[in-house]
């Protein structure tokens, strides 16, 4: 197989994953909750819902708001400007209205269903309460979150703003649309969520060394991870196969990538490992034993190992560093 196709086949197995994992979403909770409460309510989301983080800034937790928004309202929203909002309380005084006056004739059961549906309690506004301003994931992270329904609102507490990317995404995993009154509208939703990992490490590998992922399959990798609460992905970078690393010295060690083009070069490190903190997820660190496609250029017949460090902190270097006689390659 060429080059070529190895990169199209890695990022079709990528947006595979993506797909089955955004299924997966759309079915049901997963991964289930861990002590939901027995009683159940449903509440229609109002168009204009608002993210309120109580506390003080956090970047992460306001790209979360962001990338959350488009998720709960997947079919994009009517919000008008506040002077001229209505809220769902009064579309439906209006709809009883029209109906009662006998402008508009509807049957039985478009009555009952909005008879129904101006029962249901309707939340404009998610509170978001982090104890501990740490934007760092490791494998201990607290990840734990309670969701709290409160009238026209919800409240979700956790220790970690790791913690409150868990919460959103179970929330968005409860939210339904409604085609014909364009609503969105939560189904069964426990009054009270009390939820956390089952496992410290829920992980998958990703190994570029053998099949060349581009960076925007290796991001629609990251973000299906995110759907499930995946929290580590092993990024196996380079193997015997291929050495698609371009590190900022000794630079024919990249002559071991399949092609020129199927490179990643430090910057490109950097920018995942950022995309998969912001996601509520970290590159593990790779302990590399399989190099001898790029050192191949250096020196031949040379069986060595080099250690690839990754750092969750913003703003680490992300270097190589080769134990062989001292070398130092980074």
């Amino acid at each position: 197989m060429s080059s070529s196709s190895f990169r199209h086949v890695s990022a079709a197995v990528a947006v595979g994953l993506c797909l089955i994992l955004s299924v997966c979403r759309s079915m049901s909770v997963w991964p289930t909750v861990a002590t939901p409460s027995q009683e159940l309510c449903s509440v229609i989301v109002d168009h204009c819902l608002e993210f309120h983080a109580e506390g003080g800034r956090s970047f992460l937790l306001e790209r979360a708001f962001e990338r959350y928004l488009a998720l709960i309202f997947y079919h994009g929203k009517n919000c008008r400007r506040p002077s001229e909002h209505k809220s769902l309380e009064q579309i439906f005084s209006d709809e009883r209205a029209v109906r009662k006056d006998g402008g508009e004739s509807s049957d039985e059961d478009m009555s009952n269903m909005w008879d129904s549906l101006s029962k249901f309690p309707v939340v404009s506004l998610i509170r978001v309460t982090v104890e501990e301003d740490t934007e760092i994931i490791q494998l201990h992270t607290n990840e734990s979150y309670t969701i709290e329904m409160r009238p026209s609102s919800l409240h979700i507490r956790c220790q970690t703003v790791f913690g409150a990317m868990r919460a959103l995404e179970t929330l968005s995993q409860f939210v339904h649309y409604n085609f014909e009154y364009d609503l969105y509208y939560m189904h069964q939703l426990p009054s009270m969520i009390v939820d956390k990992p089952a496992f410290t490490h829920r992980g998958l590998l990703l190994d570029t060394g053998r099949h060349f992922t581009p960076l925007a399959g290796i991001q629609h990798v990251i973000r299906a991870m995110s759907y499930a609460k995946l929290n580590v992905l092993h990024w196996h970078i380079v193997d015997g196969q291929s050495f698609p690393l371009q590190p900022k010295t000794y630079h024919r060690l990249g002559l071991g990538a399949h092609s020129a083009e199927e490179r990643y070069s430090t910057r490109d490190i950097h920018e995942i490992v950022e995309f998969a903190r912001e996601h509520g997820g970290m590159c593990e660190r790779c302990w590399i034993n399989h190099v001898r496609r790029g050192i191949s250029f250096y020196h031949t017949h040379i069986f060595f190992s080099c250690i690839f460090l990754s750092s969750s902190r913003p703003g680490d270097r992300h270097t190589i560093t080769c134990n062989f006689m001292g070398c130092g390659l980074s």
